[in-house]
């Protein structure tokens, strides 16, 4: 990669991290609060991350690629056009949509270079902040939070020169796409020094209906599928309501942010195809045909048997709310 008539090869990259909604500028948020113009990277004792960043106090120039910066917005279009988070501005993301199109594409160069060093403070975490002015505020204004990861490749040149090329990369669109979105969350999960192993490990497991997140679920739940009246526990899978991604690590350990169900229902529910009333009437989305529900076996507007009731299930009700609001697709 040539930049300034200086040839670059790559040295090694940084996994990447999502961007959290304390990062995102104002507009683009999920949570109150006017975010943070820092990056978390990782531990600041991690040794590999100062062999990657540099020791403490380091600073870099950076760059963004324009082209990708526009490939990226083309990426985050979906998202930005039909959220399917609660953002605080939802109405107004199309329209910045246009304005951060238009405002890359006016860009003259190629490369665009801004420099970054770390937030040298107390704690464990490693940060990495630019001026408030700099092109570094790129990443804050047009990253959507948990739809936003990062990759920081390293190269360098033959006389030693080094930059680092920060790559935009938006999940969202299709739910097909959160796979990938989850993986990169595993990563950060995985990297996080301020969680135990343990902790790690089952957060990681809890992505797919496994571990300890599963013994609870099923616990407080109830081992059986509402549609099919399975009971065998090796035929059932435990769903997050409210999405894996889009959870806190609270949430994706807390059985009252799952259901169990067999695994075809599981996915229509996953993917927004049905959802449940508070009284646990199921609700079908439009675009299943009712010879398709025929074939699913699904009865018009049925009442099932969902732990829902009580004050012990206070929690999944809500959870449910919200799936219904930003994950049903009506």
């Amino acid at each position: 990669m040539q930049i300034a008539g200086v040839e670059f090869t790559i040295i090694s990259n940084w996994t990447p991290l999502t961007v959290p909604d304390s990062f995102v500028v104002r507009d683009n948020k999920i949570e109150s609060g006017h975010g943070e113009a820092k990056y978390y990277v990782g531990g600041r004792s991690d040794p590999n991350l100062r062999i990657f960043f540099g020791d403490e106090g380091f600073s870099f120039k950076a760059i963004l690629i324009r082209d990708e910066v526009i490939q990226f917005l083309e990426d985050a279009k979906y998202e930005y056009l039909k959220p399917t988070q609660a953002y605080l501005n939802a109405r107004g993301l199309p329209r910045l949509w246009t304005e951060r199109m238009q405002k890359i594409t006016m860009f003259q160069t190629e490369h665009i270079i801004f420099e970054c060093d770390e937030q040298v403070a107390g704690g464990v975490r490693c940060y990495i902040k630019g001026s408030k002015n700099s092109s570094f505020e790129l990443l804050r204004e047009l990253s959507l939070p948990n739809r936003t990861t990062i990759l920081i490749e390293k190269y360098g040149s033959d006389d030693g020169e080094e930059c680092f090329v920060f790559r935009l990369r938006c999940f969202s669109g299709p739910p097909e796409q959160r796979e990938l979105l989850d993986n990169a969350l595993v990563n950060e999960i995985n990297q996080d020094v301020d969680l135990p192993v343990k902790a790690r490990e089952q957060l990681a497991l809890s992505r797919v209906g496994q571990g300890k997140y599963r013994e609870l679920l099923f616990s407080s739940c109830g081992a059986q599928c509402p549609f099919t009246g399975i009971k065998d526990d090796r035929l059932l899978t435990a769903i997050h309501i409210k999405p894996w991604s889009q959870s806190n690590n609270e949430e994706r350990l807390n059985p009252q942010n799952g259901l169990v169900l067999s695994p075809v229902y599981g996915r229509l529910f996953d993917r927004g195809l049905i959802t449940f009333t508070e009284d646990g009437q199921v609700v079908a989305s439009k675009s299943l045909t009712p010879l398709m529900m025929g074939d699913l076996e699904i009865p018009e507007s049925p009442q099932f048997h969902l732990p829902l009731f009580g004050k012990e299930n206070a929690g999944r009700r809500i959870f449910l709310e919200y799936h219904r609001r930003n994950i049903f697709n009506p």
